[in-house]
């Protein structure tokens, strides 16, 4: 081997090695795509699943989700979904550059849409099954909810105002638990 032969394969496992610490400081959901996500991407992802608005997202997946699957008896698709909640821009955040080929255009949009609707099975307000087609479905949480609905005007109740603000406080609070429990086991443990 040539010195030169060398250094230029030193070269390119540096360069390949630089892209890859590149694209790890990427959101898990745009992984493995050379180019950075459009700012509008991550404004999104962050108002679909933040503590102050993914709450809101969630309970409108929900309803669209109940709506559906009491319409057609299948849960919509994931593109459905999303089609539903982002209606101006045919269930996108923000068209794509250019520079993106096909392949990771579908890959950034899978990514996108499951790591949506994985943050809001976690907050019980819907849930599905991996691999599985039309498997969209309300959660824990909303199906609690409309239970004491349901209770609610079968006693003859007047119609409580949105409660849903209740259980997705209530919600939130068994999360803030969960994760203040697992910091102070993690510190516990270091």
């Amino acid at each position: 081997m040539t010195a030169g032969r060398v250094a230029g394969e030193a070269r390119a496992a540096t360069a390949n090695v630089t892209a890859a610490m590149a694209s790890d400081s990427y959101p898990i959901w745009w992984r493995g795509i050379d180019v950075p996500p459009p700012a509008a991407w991550t404004y999104m992802f962050e108002s679909f699943t933040g503590d102050d608005t993914g709450d809101e997202w969630a309970l409108a997946a929900a309803i669209f989700i109940a709506q559906t699957r009491r319409r057609t008896r299948l849960g919509p698709t994931f593109a459905e979904l999303f089609i539903h909640l982002m209606p101006e821009r045919n269930g996108l955040p923000a068209p794509f550059t250019g520079e993106m080929e096909f392949i990771e255009r579908r890959r950034a949009i899978a990514a996108f849409r499951g790591h949506v609707t994985i943050d809001w099975r976690c907050r019980g307000l819907i849930s599905f099954d991996k691999g599985v087609t039309r498997s969209l479905r309300v959660g824990r949480v909303f199906r609690e909810l409309s239970r004491r609905r349901q209770v609610a005007r079968l006693a003859g109740a007047p119609s409580p105002g949105n409660r849903m603000s209740d259980a997705v406080a209530t919600n939130r609070e068994e999360r803030e638990t969960r994760t203040q429990a697992t910091r102070r086991a993690q510190t516990t443990e270091s």
